[in-house]
């Protein structure tokens, strides 16, 4: 093999590294730690719990709207400097928290976190392993993305002790996290690049998708209904897990007992998202959907049992098949884009699919609490859930078999 092959190889490691490293850091410091920051904000700023909750809308409408134009941006800046300018929203984020007097400033600093989550994380991962890496994309998809929760529980060891460092304490610990972005920062600027041909382990695509091409896809109606499934994959996956723990206080788990959860849940989590990205490059894209949409559905039963039982061991096994689920929201995305849209369309669509997913977010846990303030209970939702997952699972395989056999080529 001559010197620029082994260069050419070795280089998508790196890249790779950077991607791991990146989600690791921006999710896990600034998304999966959050939950953290929740009661020394609100004491510290003399606000509600719900006034600080509401900061989550203005962060995924802002990632949701950032995602649809992420073809045209892709293509007019590059990833390198859309990574930058996502880490950089990211520690303006941080620091305008560090700054805020009110729960306005709050919201305002969500709305840098949602671009800054756009253009770090799931989406741009997407993007770019499926620019260098010619096989294997799920399983390096699901390592890459699985740095997340390992992210999350270091930042969540860093960052606590900073937190109780007495009033001011949330301030310190949005600081820290923006001198930690800034190496993250340094690390991108200096060893990125973008992908050419003479680099990536991948060939140029053969033909550029046109406009028309695009809205000759767009046409079809099972795009939508795929695009459909995944809006109630996104909703019903973020509304179940913001209600869990709350089921299992009301259930009457002791506290400690739920932190355990939480905890093997976690870790469990990065398992899962290696594990799905490898089924699927063994098994295929209707095989792995399978089992993340037959694991929601078992999971949201186990969950009523959880409710009515109050066993720790069926909460843990309820979070276990939560976690298999749950790479419909990361892993899974990049697949949807190439296999429902082709390769041709696919920076398009994982900005669409993307978006969608993320609308998703942002309805299903204010419907999952609307149930209970109204009910007194969160059984009819979760039982609702499951028959949306279940109806969402046959629709999307039958809508994949109709792709597989009208796909278009390309030219």
């Amino acid at each position: 093999m001559s010197e620029s092959g082994k260069k050419r190889i070795n280089y998508k490691w790196i890249i790779i590294a950077l991607c791991f490293l990146m989600t690791f850091t921006c999710l896990g410091f600034c998304s999966s730690s959050k939950s953290i920051f929740i009661l020394p904000v609100c004491e510290g700023l003399d606000i509600s719990r719900t006034e600080f909750s509401v900061s989550d809308s203005f962060r995924y409408v802002s990632t949701a709207i950032i995602n649809v134009f992420f073809s045209v941006l892709i293509r007019r800046l590059g990833a390198k400097l859309l990574i930058l300018l996502g880490i950089g929203s990211l520690m303006l984020s941080s620091l305008i928290a560090s700054l805020a007097q009110n729960a306005p400033s709050l919201y305002i600093s969500s709305i840098f976190l949602g671009l800054g989550i756009a253009w770090t994380t799931t989406t741009m991962v997407g993007f770019v392993v499926n620019l260098w890496c010619k096989e294997n994309k799920g399983t390096i998809m699901g390592v890459i993305l699985a740095s997340n929760g390992i992210g999350g529980a270091l930042a969540v060891h860093i960052l606590t002790p900073v937190l109780n460092g007495g009033s001011g304490g949330f301030r310190d610990a949005y600081r820290l996290t923006v001198l930690i972005l800034a190496v993250l920062f340094v690390l991108i600027l200096l060893f990125f690049k973008n992908k050419d041909s003479q680099t990536a382990d991948q060939s140029p695509q053969k033909k550029k998708a046109s406009p028309d091409d695009l809205k000759k896809l767009l046409s079809k109606p099972e795009f939508f209904v795929a695009l459909g499934c995944i809006f109630i994959a996104g909703a019903v996956l973020q509304g179940v897990s913001g209600v869990a723990v709350p089921i299992y206080s009301d259930a009457g788990i002791d506290a400690l007992s739920i932190a355990n959860i939480v905890s093997v849940t976690s870790v469990f989590l990065s398992v899962t998202k290696l594990a799905v990205g490898f089924i699927y490059d063994k098994r295929g894209v209707r095989f792995t959907s399978s089992i993340c949409y037959f694991s929601a559905v078992i999971s949201l039963l186990l969950l009523v049992w959880v409710s009515r039982s109050g066993s720790a061991i069926i909460a843990t096994a309820c979070g276990l098949f939560r976690d298999l689920a749950l790479p419909l929201e990361t892993v899974m995305l990049p697949i949807y884009a190439r296999e429902l849209f082709g390769e041709k369309y696919f920076n398009t669509a994982l900005g669409i699919i993307a978006s969608v997913n993320t609308a998703g977010y942002a309805v299903g846990g204010p419907i999952a609490n609307a149930c209970f303030d109204i009910l007194g209970s969160y059984d009819i939702i979760l039982f609702v859930f499951c028959a949306l997952m279940l109806v969402a699972l046959i629709a999307l395989l039958r809508i994949i078999r109709i792709i597989e056999k009208n796909k278009v080529t390309d030219q």
